[in-house]
């Protein structure tokens, strides 16, 4: 008699997994960096059928509390609390609009995530965003030059490529990036060329979106992931070298070499104020800033209201770019004590993959998710909280496997003959 592996009863723990569930899964994860595209472009109701097939999936008992679990309850309910309390300036029915989604999201998605989750539903969806995402980031490339796609072109030097904005197609191809290096440092040469032809593809993505939040979010990114997978300075140093070459490849290609620097430095001065031209200079961010502090400081503990209606700050259009000072300022107090639980989670599981040098690639992407929600509008969007929620709790593989080496009875890993 031979004992079964530890890689084995998870595998026999999951085979029974429905196949429907599991492609719903990976196909949503694949439309994750088109969403905003296909919803505006092709099919509106894009959120709400995602919604309503997790919703369907929990009903049917495809459903798995785990650690976390309590958390996103508790969270879902302190976020429809804040909708009923905020909205001294705004209406608290459009409010609760607002909340009920994202609160029926946190109680079923991670739930649902944690049933099917098992490895090769891990590689299988991170794949189908990878391949997606880098049809978008080529997109991006030919917008660069000029090219109109499916009605989608370069706005002021910016591609969107199929990802809806700018912003979004940089958070997109910088999560891929951070993926491939993920990848790189787990395997040894199976299918280093691909990946290195991926990365390279969603570098130039990135490049063609002007995006320095998104820079900054690629720059978090990876270090987790390095720092987590424990990368050498040989690899390291490749990784810059890499970088290097790639820069010097897209500076080449241009039809103008000399548009690579100037598309930035043009980044950099319309960011900082130099250039009046757009609504995302840090002199329009700033005012936004104040506006919403001085806002809270008068009433601290109710927001303006969750509402659409109440987004606007000084000029009642610009949006405050900050996920904790938006939270605070149009939910109120609880509202930011639910964004700051959800922040320790992702920094707990930060912790953990640090600690047993695991789940790099999902700590790396999570960190991402939230180092972007610093810099952008991250409030109530579907496609950043499905990235954020699948990041975490994939994040849990190693606890996972633990599980199972303790209802093993920590046995030796090949299998004993008894």
């Amino acid at each position: 008699m031979t004992l079964p592996t530890t890689d084995t009863f998870m595998r026999r723990q999951t085979s029974s997994r429905p196949v429907l569930g599991r492609w719903f899964l990976i196909a949503t994860c694949a439309l994750l960096p088109v969403h905003r595209f296909v919803e505006a472009q092709i099919f509106g109701g894009l959120t709400n059928l995602i919604l309503i097939a997790f919703v369907l999936l929990a009903i049917l008992g495809k459903f798995r509390l785990y650690k976390d679990s309590l958390v996103w309850v508790i969270s879902a309910f302190g976020i429809l609390l804040a909708s009923l309390l905020a909205g001294y300036s705004g209406s608290a029915i459009t409010g609760v609009r607002v909340a009920f989604p994202l609160a029926l999201s946190l109680i079923v998605v991670p739930q649902v995530l944690a049933y099917y989750s098992n490895p090769t539903l891990r590689s299988a969806s991170l794949k189908a965003f990878m391949y997606v995402q880098c049809v978008s980031a080529a997109v991006g490339l030919l917008q660069m030059q000029g090219a109109t796609i499916l009605g989608a072109s370069a706005n002021s030097g910016r591609s969107s490529g199929l990802a809806g904005h700018p912003n979004v197609l940089g958070l997109m191809s910088s999560i891929v990036i951070i993926a491939c290096v993920g990848v790189l440092l787990s395997t040894r040469n199976r299918g280093k060329k691909i990946l290195l032809l991926v990365g390279l593809v969603n570098v130039g993505g990135l490049y063609s979106t002007g995006s320095l939040s998104s820079i900054i979010t690629l720059v978090v990114g990876l270090t987790v992931v390095l720092v987590c997978q424990r990368a050498t300075l040989k690899f390291v140093a490749g990784l810059i070298a890499a970088t290097c070459i790639s820069s010097v490849i897209f500076i080449l290609s241009d039809r103008n070499p000399f548009a690579f620097l100037s598309n930035l430095t043009y980044r950099l001065d319309v960011v900082t104020g130099k250039v009046d031209e757009g609504v995302a200079s840090l002199n329009i961010r700033f005012m936004a800033y104040e506006y919403a502090w001085a806002t809270i400081k008068s009433a601290p503990f109710l927001g303006v209201g969750m509402g659409p209606e109440s987004q606007g700050t000084y000029n009642g259009v610009s949006i405050v770019h900050n996920y904790l000072l938006r939270a605070w300022f149009q939910g109120g107090i609880l509202l930011l004590l639910v964004m700051l639980l959800v922040t320790l989670l992702v920094v707990r599981r930060l912790l953990y993959a640090i600690r047993h040098r695991q789940s790099g690639i999902a700590a790396g992407i999570s960190v991402a998710i939230l180092t972007f929600a610093l810099t952008s509008a991250f409030y109530n969007q579907q496609q950043y909280w499905l990235i954020l929620l699948f990041g975490l709790v994939f994040s849990h593989a190693g606890d996972d496997r633990r599980s199972a080496d303790r209802t093993l009875g920590s046995q030796p890993r090949k299998g004993v003959a008894a």
